[in-house]
């Protein structure tokens, strides 16, 4: 069975290229093939054609991704069917087609030109060709190869308006949205871009909650931004745009070691020692596990959370109640904080939203026909709310409150961890006391002593 997908990029060429053809995860560039192109002056020979045709910028490549499960193809035959995908389903473009052999599952990249070195196209991609065309050839090569294809899953019931839309042969508000999604998580590079993005595309951000959600225009009702059926936070937002496969350009950054002073090694004392000991009983860490010492089989589940214990009293140097206590009060005065400067975020929002959402549908509707009464007037009145204003500064203003409330959400996100942390220590600690004396009296381990 394989996955496929076709995303944009707005990247050089040499900097997919070299990703792509990566001589680890190539078996040294054995497994490469290119198409209307050659290995050396590929990069060279794209750009050459956005010159010769005159579409320079914008999206300047696609990545292609083909994805077989594991131990189910092998690296030739997984090349070879992403070589007959590239023919059938780029002709005439310029591609440099790799398989990767680095993970479980073999799977193909493939860096494509943008723009078509016979006709001067730029390559486009929508909802129809994406199921008949992407999806629809490399389904019926799988099928030749003897491969499985992922089926079609059970309808579900639609309302009247998404049953229309189906009709029709157009997109549900659902099915627009799902490709809004994709193309914005290709491109975007943090949650705040998310959010602008999906404003000039005309939706209504939310984002005071668990989980944003994105209200299209027109629509009562706001949908949440999911992947593989699964609704995403704000976290795995941000966890979505770090992850290699979705944004490539992070391999070609090489971060220098960060400099670390020394400290000298301090003997644990207080919590930290107690809590470093029941881990070592457990046998989470050293070897505790060959002890005699019966250990219930539920403590070693906790294990995780034993670890983000250990290493959030070490952190903040927490040796007993009082410590916890004062960390508590400043956990709890940064959060006022935080609160304070998110409501001044959040009214500044509220207090120029007109001038906001008119950002958005001047960039969003510039290029509506004028036989659009209803968005031709949208567009000509959020020009009118924008007239004589400093726009650029506008949108630094607006990036400014954006980013600041997705900072604040996430550091408020993490200091209520913090206090679930403190409030789960307050009713861990006598309890590992005693387990850990307990621990003391058996003659296998060495006798342990530790002071409040």
């Amino acid at each position: 069975m394989a996955v496929t997908k076709v995303l944009s990029r707005r990247m050089r060429p040499d900097q997919l290229i070299s990703y792509v053809t990566n001589p680890m995860k190539t078996e040294e560039h054995t497994l490469v093939s290119c198409f209307n192109c050659e290995l050396e002056t590929a990069a060279k020979r794209m750009l050459e054609t956005k010159a010769r045709w005159g579409k320079e910028g914008g999206i300047e490549m696609f990545h292609g991704i083909q994805s077989f499960d594991p131990g189910e193809v092998s690296p030739e035959e997984a090349h070879e069917i992403g070589a007959q995908f590239v023919k059938e389903h780029f002709p005439g473009y310029e591609v440099v087609l790799a398989t990767h052999i680095d993970k479980d599952h073999i799977h193909n990249h493939m860096a494509v030109n943008s723009v078509n070195a016979l006709t001067g196209k730029k390559y486009h991609s929508t909802a129809q060709s994406y199921y008949v065309q992407v999806r629809g050839t490399s389904d019926r090569l799988c099928r030749e190869h003897g491969l499985s294809v992922i089926e079609e899953p059970k309808p579900h019931a639609l309302s009247y308006a998404e049953w229309r839309a189906r009709k029709n042969g157009m997109l549900t508000l659902r099915e627009q949205m799902d490709l809004d999604t994709d193309e914005v998580l290709s491109t975007a590079c943090s949650v705040g871009d998310i959010y602008r993005m999906m404003e000039a595309r005309g939706y209504v951000v939310e984002h005071n909650s668990k989980y944003p959600t994105f209200r299209p225009a027109g629509a009562k009702n706001g949908f949440r931004m999911r992947q593989c059926g699964k609704a995403l936070t704000e976290d795995e937002l941000e966890s979505y745009i770090d992850d290699a496969l979705t944004d490539t350009t992070k391999e070609f950054i090489i971060k220098q070691r960060e400099y670390v002073p020394y400290k000298p090694l301090v003997k644990p004392t207080g919590f930290i020692a107690l809590v470093y000991h029941w881990m070592y009983v457990l046998g989470i860490i050293g070897q505790g596990k060959q002890m005699d010492f019966y250990v219930d089989p539920k403590e070693v589940l906790k294990f995780e959370q034993l670890k983000r214990q250990a290493e959030f009293l070490e952190e903040y140097g927490i040796n007993d109640f009082d410590a916890l206590d004062a960390r508590e009060t400043v956990i709890n005065a940064e959060m006022d904080r935080l609160t304070k400067s998110r409501i001044i975020l959040n009214s500044k929002k509220k207090r120029n939203r007109k001038l906001y959402d008119a950002l958005a549908k001047a960039e969003y509707l510039s290029g509506v026909p004028d036989d659009y009464a209803d968005e031709r007037a949208q567009l000509d009145e959020a020009r009118r709310l924008l007239e004589g204003r400093d726009i650029e500064a506008l949108n630094k203003e607006k990036t400014e409150v954006y980013d600041g409330l997705v900072s604040i959400n996430k550091a408020l996100r993490e200091l209520r961890g913090e206090l679930k942390l403190i409030s789960a220590l307050r009713e861990e600690i006598p309890h590992i006391e005693k387990k850990v004396r307990e621990a003391n009296r058996s003659r296998s381990i060495p006798q342990f002593q530790w002071e409040r």
